[in-house]
């Protein structure tokens, strides 16, 4: 029964590799040796019905190679003279196959911009180019599943666009205006802000007087009263005088004329706020932006957008790099 033995020229990551299998008759108990009829290389567990090359006449020792590029088991057969067919197996799991992706990097700050590439079934990097325009690629290489690169010397480039800013705006104190006010002291309140009032009569005022031992005695004085803020002024006719006949009756109309104490300034009740116009008033604070398109933020700060150049590094990078077949 021959011995084989079946290798493979490296077991690094590669394209292709080379499978070497030997085959040596060994000698019987009688020591005699058939000699190897013929052998082959396959990807079957299963013998091979047809395929083979032929050993030459009374070949003892057989050495066989070929160039595999897919991961496998392969497995060298070899028949003797005599009929007995042995088989060694070999598990290839190294073979690799190119494959390609594309990325983008952007810096507004440098022309030398790092970036990195999640590649799932990268297993070997083989390099990282500048797919379009300047520049170049260096320290390029594969840490776990992530491709890592820099890219330089690319040319700038310009554009515009608008951005926002914003500035601390200008304060000042708001205007006031009393909207309403209360008069404790009578009247009511014009639009200025007067409490004011006019003169009224009071009606239905008598004196009534009773003669008593030959003179007039008053018995009864009506009351008015004013409204606050009002001073009463009567207009009441002289109490009659001269001799009179016990039991006589008088009656005197007695009018009065509420008069206006003066106009004076009203307590204020409700206040209103304004600021000038296009401000912005919180409590009792305006807030002016300068910035014809500005506006005050819920930060407390004027915000306004302004168009603005800029300058910026792009790169378009082809990475190519190997996973496994």
């Amino acid at each position: 029964m021959p011995d084989l033995t079946l290798t493979v020229n490296t077991t690094s990551y590669a394209t292709s590799v080379t499978l070497t299998g030997t085959a040596r008759d060994n000698t019987d108990a009688n020591n005699a040796a058939s000699g190897i009829r013929r052998y082959q290389i396959t990807t079957s567990s299963s013998r091979p019905s047809s395929g083979w090359t032929t050993a030459s006449s009374g070949q003892m020792n057989i050495t066989t190679s070929i160039s595999v590029n897919n991961n496998t088991t392969y497995y060298l057969w070899v028949e003797d003279n005599v009929g007995n067919v042995t088989s060694k197996s070999l598990r290839v799991s190294n073979i690799i196959v190119l494959r390609s992706t594309t990325d983008s990097l952007y810096s507004e700050t440098s022309s030398r911009i790092s970036g990195s590439t999640y590649i799932s079934n990268a297993v070997q990097l083989d390099s990282v180019v500048i797919r379009s325009g300047s520049g170049y690629v260096t320290n390029a290489y594969l840490s776990g599943r992530y491709v890592y690169y820099t890219a330089n010397g690319g040319s700038s480039n310009s554009s515009q666009r608008y951005e926002t800013f914003t500035t601390s705006p200008y304060r000042y104190s708001a205007d006031s205006e009393c909207t309403s006010y209360s008069c404790n002291r009578g009247g009511s309140a014009d639009r200025y802000g007067y409490c004011t009032g006019s003169d009224y009569p009071l009606y239905g005022g008598v004196n009534e007087y009773e003669c008593r031992n030959g003179s007039w005695v008053s018995v009864y004085d009506s009351e008015h009263y004013c409204e606050t803020g009002y001073t009463k002024r009567w207009s009441c006719p002289p109490a009659p005088t001269g001799s009179c006949t016990n039991g006589d009756y008088k009656v005197n109309d007695c009018p009065a004329t509420c008069e206006w104490n003066g106009d004076y300034r009203g307590t204020c009740r409700n206040v209103s706020y304004y600021c000038d116009y296009g401000d912005d008033r919180i409590g009792q604070t305006c807030y002016s932006c300068s910035h014809v398109d500005g506006y005050l933020n819920n930060s407390m700060k004027c915000e306004y957008e302004d168009l603005v150049r800029y300058t910026y590094w792009e790169y378009d990078v082809t990475i190519n790099y190997y996973v496994l077949k």
